[in-house]
């Protein structure tokens, strides 16, 4: 009888002990789950954060287009050439682009904790093609 009492004694507490574990480890779960969708919500904001600058340079590229073809305009209006002060800063104009242009390529390889500076060097450079190229178009 004792015999019996302690196999059914073993049982129960085996049952108790498989309970408890499944429960732990359901909690555990749980709680990988939330961190599962943390990260998901932060990567979906960061990506969009990734198009919503790719965006604003694609609009910043097609105003300095226009403002290069503004230029190229008057150019032939006028019949005159630039001067080569004119002509250096559209060079740097250009280099500056294609910097920014082949940075824009790497924005996939830009992890979150590097996102701001690589976005504040990002429209600093805009800004500065924008400043040089808006003087040569008024000095001209």
């Amino acid at each position: 009888m004792m015999s019996k009492i302690t196999k059914i004694l073993a049982a129960v507490f085996i049952s108790i002990s498989a309970f408890t574990f499944s429960a732990c480890n359901s909690g555990q779960q749980n709680q990988k789950d939330e961190e599962t969708s943390t990260q998901e919500k932060i990567s979906a904001k960061f990506m969009e954060m990734q198009n919503d600058l790719k965006s604003m340079v694609s609009e910043e590229f097609s105003a300095i287009n226009d403002k290069v073809r503004e230029l190229n305009a008057q150019i032939e209006e006028k019949g005159e050439g630039l001067t080569d002060q004119q002509k250096e800063m559209l060079d740097e104009i250009q280099e500056k682009r294609i910097e920014v242009n082949e940075r824009l390529n790497e924005i996939e390889n830009t992890s979150e904790e590097e996102w701001d500076d690589f976005r504040a060097s990002f429209e600093e450079d805009l800004k500065e093609i924008n400043t040089k190229l808006d003087s040569v178009l008024n000095d001209f």
